[in-house]
């Protein structure tokens, strides 16, 4: 089983092309399975990662985003790969099918997600729909520091604040708070454990 992810920036037309199409190669590459990236269509793109990972995967990609003053529509599927090609878009199964029909009935939504039981798909659409309305008011500010949490998630408040600099611990305390940061850890963790049942 496998977990894909395809998306697109959102606005990227009012953006330096060089700058976010060099910046998300860097960020694709990062959280992709190994050499398991692409763009394509100028401003699309897809990528393979764990199950267990897709979710929060979207989200570290959604706040290095936020970083850039960008955003971006993703749709995840999930599901059996029958052919491995070199290049993701090229590949094929459940997965990518999930994963496509899902972004196109994307609509208003920046993240949804899709696999071959509608039961789960609810719960879990659901579930995203909520967190996104919190992550929708993350500013550039919070969305580095729960970045900085869901990256190094050993740390604890007072190694952040040496890590986000010139940020006092209390500081950051209130910060993931105001976010919900501690709420969408849960959400993730739930979900890792709930996705390698199906």
């Amino acid at each position: 089983m496998i977990a894909v992810i395809t998306g697109d920036i959102v606005k990227s037309r009012k953006a330096k092309s060089f700058d976010w199409v060099k910046k998300i190669k860097l960020i694709l590459n990062k959280y992709a399975l190994p050499n398991r990236w692409e763009i394509f269509r100028g401003d699309s793109f897809q990528l393979e990662v764990q199950p267990e990972n897709a979710v929060l995967v979207c989200f570290q990609i959604k706040l290095e985003l936020i970083l850039l003053n960008m955003d971006a529509r993703m749709a995840i599927g999930i599901g059996e790969q029958s052919f491995k090609s070199s290049k993701v878009t090229e590949s094929n199964g459940p997965a990518y099918v999930f994963s496509g029909d899902c972004f196109e009935s994307l609509q208003k939504k920046k993240l949804a997600i899709k696999t071959s039981n509608e039961t789960e798909d609810a719960f879990w659409n659901m579930t995203i729909d909520l967190a996104m309305l919190t992550a929708s008011r993350w500013t550039a500010t919070t969305a580095e520091l729960i970045l900085l949490s869901l990256s190094n998630p050993e740390l604890n408040q007072k190694e952040i604040a040496t890590k986000a600099e010139k940020k006092s611990q209390s500081n950051i305390s209130a910060a993931l708070k105001r976010s919900g940061y501690h709420e969408i850890v849960q959400m993730l963790l739930l979900f890792s454990s709930k996705i390698k049942t199906l």
